[in-house]
């Protein structure tokens, strides 16, 4: 079946006006969307720009870091951000390539929570929670801001989502991509640890049934995307784990040697 059969069968051209005012709805959030998140000047700072220049590092091949953003009271976390940074800077070297393509992450972020809330809640929830996103001002400025942080509402929906797929639906699968996202977040800021230990909770509440492979894929998958930080930590002798911890537990040790690329 062709488009043109498609869109002219008479079931599906019921669904189509069936639905056509939650698609004119959708449409015009996502355009609101688009307008606000890309309409007018982007936003950064000493941390955006640091952020921007690693990235561009990465695109254009200088050095591929092993550690990441500096955590304000000692040590680091992992490179992640930077690469992911790095995605649009590989097609377009520009500051601009970076902040089309930060607003266009928080796009997706609020589409997969359109999906998220439609699919548990109903489509007026989905359609009411998603509106109220598009038009918030912290969510329309961290859109516009060049910041590792700015990266974080698309993984947060992410993981929400894949969480509720396996306790509600079931679908073990989807651990993976949860381990994908909680590995992300916490790449990008340290509070993202606060997800992992949120998504651990979760499954040890509702113990959903799960597939072995899949949990044990999903873990393979998480030290993966941490091993150029393990790799940090065997060659700086854990110096940067102690720094994290003794951050923690309120001294003032940090890292006394840090070569991101080595």
């Amino acid at each position: 079946m062709n488009y043109k059969q498609f869109f002219l069968s008479k079931k599906n051209l019921d669904l189509v006006l069936k639905n056509l005012p939650q698609i004119i709805c959708l449409a015009f959030i996502l355009i609101l969307a688009i307008k606000l998140r890309v309409d007018g000047t982007f936003v950064s700072d000493n941390m955006g720009q640091h952020f921007y220049y690693e990235s561009l590092n990465i695109a254009e091949g200088y050095r591929l870091p092993l550690a990441g953003i500096h955590i304000s009271f000692g040590g680091f976390i992992g490179p992640l951000s930077y690469y992911i940074g790095a995605i649009p800077l590989i097609f377009v070297k520009s500051v601009y390539a970076m902040s089309f393509f930060i607003a266009l992450l928080n796009l997706f972020a609020i589409i997969l929570s359109y999906v998220l809330v439609k699919r548990y809640f109903g489509s007026t929830a989905a359609l009411t929670s998603s509106f109220l996103i598009t038009v918030s001002s912290s969510a329309v400025f961290f859109s516009k801001r060049i910041h590792n942080t700015s990266l974080m509402p698309f993984f947060i929906v992410l993981l929400l989502y894949t969480l509720l797929r396996v306790i509600v639906d079931k679908d073990s699968k989807n651990l993976v991509l949860a381990a994908v996202a909680s590995a992300v977040l916490i790449q990008l800021h340290l509070y993202g640890a606060i997800f992992i230990i949120l998504t651990i909770m979760l499954l040890l509440i509702f113990r959903p049934p799960v597939n072995h492979r899949h949990v044990i894929a999903a873990i393979i998958v998480f030290i993966f995307l941490h091993t150029p930080l393990l790799l940090f930590e065997v060659s700086h002798g854990f110096e940067n784990t102690s720094a994290v911890y003794n951050g923690l537990t309120h001294t003032t040790k940090s890292v006394s040697s840090y070569e991101p690329g080595g």
